[in-house]
Order: structure tokens, then C-alpha cells, then sequence
């Protein structure tokens, strides 16, 4: 019209089903490949429970225990870029962020029990028992989480 310009029409909407039919396929597949072993998630989940754990030993050594777990989480993080060749960030929206939180919060609950069980009331186990069980729960959590991804990609975009 104007310098040369071509009117471009909208895509037919035959056009756009096929978009969407292709990106709906596409989440499928990605949703059914989104399973990580068994290892990773307790991997996760004792990360987790040492950094509660960790309040059971002398203070000056709680610090190389929680470096331990950031070193850990670091490479756990490259571990899933290796065999992935990408990482799923915990947080992003939908059903995976609501698992996350929710996980947080008995982390943060659990990570202040052990903090007052011991310095207030002078019960060095507390630390121990909290941190093996949130273990357990991190594991369980992963695995939640990776069934709410699954849900998440497999469901409508």
C-alpha cells in the first residue's frame, strides 16, 4: 500500500489450531519426559534436612555444613543441566510454585523448631530428628513437585 508495503492478513484460524495443536503436542512430550530417578529427589530432600540438621553441631562448624549444602544444591543444579541440558527453576508459576511454597514453609518451620529446641531449651538431637525427617518430607516433595510439573505442561497452555 504505502512505499511498497504489503497488507499481511491474520492467520486463518485453521492456521492457528494447527499452532496450538503443535504447542499442545509439544507440552505432551516435554511432560512425559519430565521425570527425574529417585536419587535426585532424595538427593533434594537431603540438602534440605542438613541444612536443619546442621543445628545440631558446635557453631563454628555449622557454617562448613551449610556451604556443604549450597555446594551441593549447586550441583545438583548441574547435574540436571548435564542430563537435561536444562534446570527447572522450583519457583516458576502454576501447580510447581504452590508445592514449593508450601514445602518452604515446613522448611522454615522446621529450621526454627530445631534453632529454639537448642538454644533455648538445650536439646542438641532436636536439630537431628527434624532434619532427618524433613529429608524424608524434601523427598516427597520433590517428587510432588515433579508430578505438578507434569500436570502443569500436560494441561491446557
Amino acid at each position: 500500500m504505502f512505499g511498497g508495503m504489503e497488507e499481511q492478513s491474520d492467520p486463518s484460524a485453521e492456521e492457528a489450531e494447527r499452532a496450538l495443536a503443535a504447542m499442545a503436542q509439544t507440552r505432551r512430550r516435554m511432560a512425559e519426559r519430565a521425570h527425574w530417578p529417585l536419587t535426585r529427589h532424595m538427593a533434594f530432600g537431603a540438602l534440605m534436612g542438613l541444612l536443619v540438621a546442621s543445628y545440631a553441631l558446635p557453631t563454628s562448624v555449622q557454617p562448613v555444613a551449610v556451604v556443604l549444602a549450597l555446594l551441593g544444591t549447586a550441583l545438583l543444579v548441574q547435574h540436571d543441566r548435564k542430563r537435561d541440558g536444562f534446570f527447572v527453576n522450583g519457583y516458576r508459576a502454576g501447580r510447581t510454585r504452590r508445592v514449593a511454597f508450601l514445602f518452604l514453609g515446613i522448611a522454615l518451620l522446621f529450621l526454627v523448631a530445631a534453632i529454639v529446641a537448642k538454644l533455648r531449651f538445650g536439646l542438641g538431637w532436636v536439630p537431628l530428628l527434624l532434619g532427618a525427617i524433613l529429608a524424608v518430607l524434601g523427598t516427597l516433595s520433590s517428587l510432588a513437585w515433579e508430578r505438578a510439573y507434569r500436570a502443569d505442561l500436560a494441561g491446557p497452555p
